[in-house]
């Protein structure tokens, strides 16, 4: 997770989403207007981010938008409440997806389009 560097960031960050990344914030009764305004621009903004692949570590399976498959970007199996990271479908001995894992908790719609995903061998 991105560490804010600015003053006003770092105390938005203290009051708003101390444990949290932005995106997975909401706006609450009796938060500033400056936290409304921002979370009006958080809404609007994730409708059109999408993750990249990089090492998988950061990216939930179930919940984050990073497949590369218009309208939901997501897997099409349902979210079966388990919070598994993309890194864990990655078999690092053999370079590229576990298929066994990815065959266990996905849909083949799904695994197929996966498996046309490049996996990132670069660190960060």
């Amino acid at each position: 997770m991105h560490v804010p560097s600015s003053l006003a960031a770092k105390v938005l960050k203290a009051m708003y989403f101390k444990d949290r990344d932005i995106l997975d914030t909401s706006t609450k009764y009796g938060c500033s207007h400056l936290w409304r305004s921002l979370g009006w621009g958080r809404e609007l903004l994730s409708k059109g981010l999408r993750w990249t692949m990089g090492d998988g570590e950061c990216i939930r399976v179930f919940k984050d938008q990073w497949i590369p498959r218009p309208s939901t970007f997501k897997p099409i199996t349902c979210d079966l409440g388990l919070d598994i990271r993309v890194a864990a479908l990655i078999d690092r001995s053999r370079r590229g997806w576990n298929s066994k894992k990815l065959n266990q908790l996905l849909i083949p719609m799904d695994t197929a389009v996966i498996l046309a995903i490049p996996v990132s061998w670069s660190s960060g």
